[in-house]
């Protein structure tokens, strides 16, 4: 109920296509996430690595909540440019995790430019790509700047350690 009520709300802001919605994108509200898939259970466009992707990157966003409170999910609502903020910030888990995967960074302005289906402007998107952009030379060096990413990188350095990126 609370997916469908997200999903009405957010085509009425004129943020997003209600049916969409539903069926391609990942959303959470307060602690709870809310997926277009049963976790653990491969389906089209979300196979087991997309699934911890979107899972880590939709718990950036329980982790800003949590950083915020309400005032969190008021701004993702009501602002644009707090908005792509926000998901610049989850976006960094995907880099980090893509990084751990493939040893290589995704380029990003084209995961800036998803930003256009989140209601965002073209100086958002901008934004957004710089500061994605930035992020990546850290990312690059190693770093892991999410808390989502970390405790991510735990479980997964412990119990699936070769999906890991050969290193050196």
């Amino acid at each position: 109920l609370e997916m469908q009520l997200a999903a009405e709300a957010l085509q009425r802001m004129g943020i997003l296509d209600r049916q969409r919605f539903l069926e391609k994108y990942a959303t959470t509200v307060g602690r709870t996430l809310y997926l277009p898939f049963e976790v653990g259970v491969p389906k089209g466009g979300w196979d087991l690595w997309a699934q911890v992707v979107v899972c880590v990157h939709e718990h950036q966003h329980v982790v800003q909540h949590d950083e915020e409170g309400p005032s969190y999910e008021l701004a993702y609502l009501t602002s644009a440019s707090a908005r792509a903020r926000y998901e610049a910030e989850a976006y960094t888990c995907n880099l980090e995790l893509h990084s751990w995967r493939y040893g290589t960074l995704p380029a990003v302005r084209p995961i800036a430019e998803g930003l256009k289906h989140y209601g965002c402007r073209p100086e958002d998107v901008e934004v957004t790509a710089h500061t994605l952009a930035l992020t990546s030379v850290s990312v690059r060096h190693g770093a892991v700047v999410s808390e989502a990413t970390n405790v991510a990188l735990e479980w997964l350095n412990s119990h699936v350690p070769h999906l890991r990126a050969k290193q050196g």
